[in-house]
């Protein structure tokens, strides 16, 4: 991919010599041509289901999920998490993200150091809406981890 286009040329009035100021130049940008940054990801996630009768059925969910992450500029990654999820109002995750050199801050190419976690409560209003607050936590280094708070409005 490479830019181009007027929008990489700038005409300007000549410094010297010119007490008109009618003469001008055009100067054209040279460009590079570069890689187009691009990411893929394949996951996979698998819920279950806790039941003992068919009143308790869908009140208590463990989701499992795995992603592969290949990016273009950076090394690629795999992740897992898995969420507990308590009668659709309160859940609790946690996450680990690895990729090559994970562990060495000369080699690893992200401030993601590997664990996350983060905990969600939906607070049920009428009509199947639901006020939702979120909090989640990835380790980082440098940094000393990323604190992340939501609010959200299910309508």
């Amino acid at each position: 991919m490479m830019f181009g286009g007027d929008g990489l040329s700038l005409t300007t009035p000549l410094p010297y010599n010119n007490p008109s100021g009618t003469q001008t130049f055009t100067v054209q940008q040279r460009v590079e041509a570069f890689d187009l940054p691009s990411q893929m990801n394949i996951g996979a996630t698998y819920d279950i289901y806790f039941k003992k009768d068919s009143i308790s059925m869908r009140k208590h969910k463990l989701s499992i999920a795995g992603t592969f992450i290949s990016n273009a500029f950076g090394n690629d990654q795999f992740a897992l998490g898995a969420e507990y999820s308590f009668y659709s109002i309160l859940y609790l995750r946690c996450g680990y993200l690895f990729e090559k050199g994970i562990f060495s801050s000369t080699d690893r190419m992200t401030v993601f150091t590997g664990p996350a976690a983060g905990v969600s409560v939906d607070i049920p209003l009428r009509n199947k809406s639901a006020f939702c607050l979120d909090y989640s936590f990835r380790q980082t280094d440098p940094f000393y981890g990323v604190h992340t708070f939501g609010v959200r409005l299910k309508l």
